[in-house]
C-alpha cells in the first residue's frame, strides 16, 4: 500500500467515525428525562423476563414477569411465585386472569396489577415535578442509574428510580409519600434480556382465553358527580365502573 493509498484510508476511517459517533452518542440517555423515556420504551419493546418483589405497604409478594415483543403487538406472562398459583396474561388488547376463581378477561393493552405505575407514565407530561439524576449504583448484580422524581409541591408523592444502564429496564422503585414513607417498592432480582423469549407468544395465541367482562348497559352512561377542585396540573383521565360479581 503506496503512501496515497494509505492517506485515503485514513480519511475514510476517520469519516465513518465522525458520522458514527452522533449515531452512538443520540442512542445512549443522557439526561434524567432521556433515561425515564428510554425505561418506558424498553418496557414496551424488549423481550425480556424479571423475577422480583413487590411490597405495598405490609403485604409482599414475589412474582415472575415474562415480555415478548412480535409485530407490534406485545404479549406478556404475570406469574405470582408463592401460594396459590395465580396468574395474568396479556394478548392482543386483552388481560385475563386465572386463579382460585372463575376465569375472566378484561379489555386491556397492559397488566396493571403489581407493577410500578411509572412504567406507562408519559414523563413528558409531568410538568409539575423535576427529574434529578443521582449517579451510578449497583441492583441485582446490574449497573444502574438512580433518578429521583421530585415534586414541587405538597399535592403529589415522589418517586425513586434505578434503571438499567445496558437494558433500560427498571430494576428498582420506591414510592415514597410526603413524610419520605415507603408506599411502594418494586424490587427485582434477576432481569434477563433474551430474544428466547418470543418462545412464549404462539402457546399464548393458541390459549382459549375466558371471554371479556361486558360493561353493564347503565355503565355506559357517563358519570353525574365530578370533583369540584383539583390541584394544579391534575385532570381527569377517564371513568367508569366494572361488574365482576357474576365472574367471581
Amino acid at each position: 500500500m503506496n503512501e496515497y493509498t494509505m492517506k485515503i484510508s485514513a480519511i475514510i476511517t476517520l469519516l465513518i467515525a465522525c458520522v458514527c459517533a452522533p449515531l452512538s452518542s443520540a442512542q445512549t440517555p443522557s439526561t434524567p428525562l432521556s433515561y425515564l423515556k428510554a425505561m418506558v420504551l424498553a418496557h414496551k419493546t424488549q423481550n425480556y423476563e424479571q423475577l422480583y418483589i413487590f411490597q405495598q405497604g405490609e403485604e409482599v409478594d414475589s412474582l415472575r414477569y415474562r415480555h415478548a415483543y412480535q409485530n407490534n403487538k406485545a404479549y406478556a406472562q404475570l406469574l405470582y411465585l408463592d401460594n396459590a398459583r395465580e396468574e395474568m396474561l396479556l394478548r392482543e388488547g386483552m388481560v385475563s386472569y386465572f386463579g382460585e376463581f372463575q376465569p375472566f378477561s378484561l379489555a386491556s393493552s397492559r397488566i396493571l396489577d403489581n407493577l410500578p405505575a411509572v412504567l406507562q407514565t408519559d414523563f413528558e407530561q409531568l410538568s409539575h415535578y423535576n427529574f434529578v439524576d443521582m449517579g451510578k449504583t449497583r441492583v441485582a448484580d446490574r449497573v444502574a442509574r438512580m433518578i429521583r422524581i421530585v415534586p414541587r409541591d405538597e399535592f403529589r408523592y415522589q418517586y425513586t428510580l434505578w434503571i438499567d444502564e445496558e437494558t433500560s429496564l427498571l430494576l428498582k422503585s420506591e414510592l415514597l409519600d410526603r413524610n419520605n414513607n415507603l408506599l411502594e417498592q418494586f424490587r427485582v432480582i434477576q432481569s434477563v434480556v433474551d430474544e428466547q423469549l418470543l418462545e412464549i407468544v404462539e402457546p399464548i395465541k393458541a390459549l382459549i382465553l375466558p371471554p371479556i367482562v361486558p360493561a353493564k348497559a347503565a355503565d355506559k352512561q357517563p358519570l353525574t358527580w365530578k370533583p369540584q377542585w383539583l390541584p394544579e396540573g391534575f385532570k381527569a383521565v377517564s371513568t367508569g365502573t366494572q361488574d365482576l360479581s357474576a365472574v367471581l
